[in-house]
C-alpha cells in the first residue's frame, strides 16, 4: 500500500525534446547540475572480509535459535562459505543497477560488470514500487543510495542517472510508465530539464 508519507523523488523521463525551445516555450525549469557518479562502495568488500571460500560463519553472525526469523531457519550456518560474498547472500542482501535506459541489472560486487538484465515483469514492478532511500544500511553508502524491500529480501540499488527511468509517455491517459507496468500521472508543469544530460525529469511518489 502507499504510505501517506511516501518519499518523493526526481526521476528521469525518457522523453527527449526535439530542441530546447520545446521546454523553454512551456516555462520548464532547468537542472543545471546532476551528479551521475555512483561508485560502488568499498565497504561491501569490507563487510565480506571474513566470508572467504571454505571458512565457516563467525559465531556472532549465527542467530540464536530462539531469535531466528522464519527465513533464517533454512540456512545452514555451519556450512562453509561458497564464495567471498556468501555472507551477504545469507543476509539476503542483493545488489542491482539501473542504467540510463531504465534496464534493471543484477550488479556484480566483486568486480566491475553485471550478471544480466532482470526481465521478470512481476519482480521489476515489486522492485520499483518498494523503492526508497537507503537510510538504514549506511555500510552500503554512498555506493547504493536506494533500497527496495520485498518481505525478507533487501535489494540495494545504484544507478546511472536516476533510480527510476520512465520508458513510456501516454498523452491520451496523461501517464508515465516505469518498471514493467507501473504508472504515475504526467504533469507537464512539473518537468525539469537537465542541461548536462539533455534529459527531462519528473516527480513520482514511491509506494514504500
Amino acid at each position: 500500500c502507499r504510505m501517506a508519507t511516501a518519499v518523493r523523488l526526481l526521476h528521469i523521463l525518457k522523453c527527449r525534446a526535439s530542441g530546447k525551445n520545446w521546454w523553454q516555450q512551456r516555462g520548464l525549469s532547468k537542472l543545471s547540475e546532476l551528479s551521475t557518479d555512483q561508485s560502488i562502495s568499498t565497504n561491501l568488500k569490507d563487510a565480506c572480509k571474513d566470508s572467504k571460500p571454505g571458512c565457516t560463519v563467525m559465531a556472532d553472525e549465527k542467530p540464536k535459535p530462539g531469535e531466528m526469523e522464519p527465513w533464517q531457519k533454512w540456512i545452514n550456518y555451519d556450512s562453509p562459505y561458497k564464495d567471498d560474498f556468501d555472507k551477504l547472500n545469507r543476509m539476503r542482501h542483493y545488489f542491482y543497477y539501473v542504467n540510463s535506459k531504465g534496464k534493471l541489472l543484477r550488479a556484480r560486487i566483486d568486480k566491475e560488470g553485471f550478471e544480466g538484465e532482470i526481465r521478470d515483469e512481476r519482480f521489476k514492478d515489486r522492485f520499483f514500487s518498494n523503492l526508497k532511500r537507503n537510510t538504514d544500511f549506511p555500510q552500503y553508502l554512498p555506493g547504493y543510495p536506494f533500497l527496495s524491500i520485498n518481505v525478507y529480501d533487501h535489494y540495494f540499488c545504484r544507478y546511472s542517472h536516476s533510480p527510476i527511468v520512465f520508458t513510456e509517455l501516454d498523452l491520451e491517459e496523461d501517464s508515465l510508465t516505469y518498471g514493467a507496468s507501473l504508472t504515475t500521472h504526467f504533469s507537464p508543469e512539473s518537468l525539469q530539464f537537465c542541461e548536462s544530460t539533455g534529459a527531462l525529469f519528473h516527480p513520482v511518489e514511491s509506494g514504500a
